[in-house]
């Protein structure tokens, strides 16, 4: 009789350590999601400051094309590239802050809003962005439909299906920097998952294109997005430490079970 009331004390104790320890471990793992979602890492220019955000002419193009701050009704912030048609393939080249070691951001993707002042003539450039990596390695995605006179959209994958790999399969064609080409009929194979993570553990530029027609034009750019597909470091210690929580209550229950049997 003594060890059953001894039994029963236990469990009442241990039932109310358990009930606890599940609160704690529910309000650990819900922080947790919460934080790693607001932390998974982002890159932004939306140019609402007034500035080009450091953005700036990829110098391997038009030498009459140049990249400025523009303000508009429709859409009041954004970067505009107006081409000077003396020759040469223009891009946006993003800043810094999309550079660098970006390998978390792998399975994440990369979107931005386009516009051209002209849909008239385009060119069969097909290289609409591209990755520059360590050791000069290119990746090269290329859009399913030219950009309209209208804002539109664009989303990316940074991952495997979403990206061609430079090699010497392309046609070359005649540029002051030596790599500007168009995609074969038969096009270059696409990139590796190796690939592809190996650029963007060393993202040394990021290009846009801004050159969608045969002729002088404008090219309109705005929210530019680089979202990562895995939280930082510090949210990912979070949830390991709701699960191993949750695991602790799990424990506590079975040892419950035990001495009731």
């Amino acid at each position: 009789m003594r060890a059953g009331v001894s039994c029963m004390r236990y469990n009442r104790v241990a039932f109310d350590q358990s009930m606890k320890t599940l609160l704690v471990a529910s309000l650990f793992a819900s922080f947790a999601i919460a934080t790693a979602t607001a932390e998974l890492p982002s890159v932004h220019s939306d140019f609402s400051e007034g500035t080009v955000d450091g953005w700036k002419f990829y110098a391997g193009g038009d030498p009459g094309s140049s990249v400025a701050f523009s303000a508009t009704v429709e859409n009041t912030h954004h970067l505009k590239l107006t081409e000077g048609a003396i020759g040469g393939k223009d891009f946006f080249e993003a800043p810094a802050k999309f550079t660098g070691d970006k390998a978390i951001y792998y399975g994440g993707t990369l979107s931005f809003d386009i516009r051209v002042s002209d849909a008239s003539s385009p060119t069969t450039w097909r290289d609409d962005v591209v990755l520059i990596g360590a050791n000069n390695t290119r990746l090269i995605h290329t859009f399913s439909s030219r950009p309209t006179v209208a804002w539109g959209s664009r989303t990316i994958s940074l991952e495997i299906g979403d990206w061609y790999f430079d090699t010497a399969s392309h046609n070359p064609v005649a540029s002051s920097d030596g790599w500007a080409w168009n995609l074969p009929a038969t096009p270059p194979r696409l990139a590796t998952e190796a690939e592809i993570r190996g650029v963007l553990a060393d993202v040394k530029v990021l290009l846009i294109k801004a050159d969608h027609r045969a002729g002088s034009e404008t090219v309109y750019l705005d929210n530019v997005t680089m979202i990562a597909s895995v939280p930082e470091p510090g949210a990912s210690a979070l949830i390991l430490g709701g699960a191993a929580l949750a695991a602790a209550f799990l424990r506590r229950r079975r040892k419950v079970g035990r001495c009731n049997a």
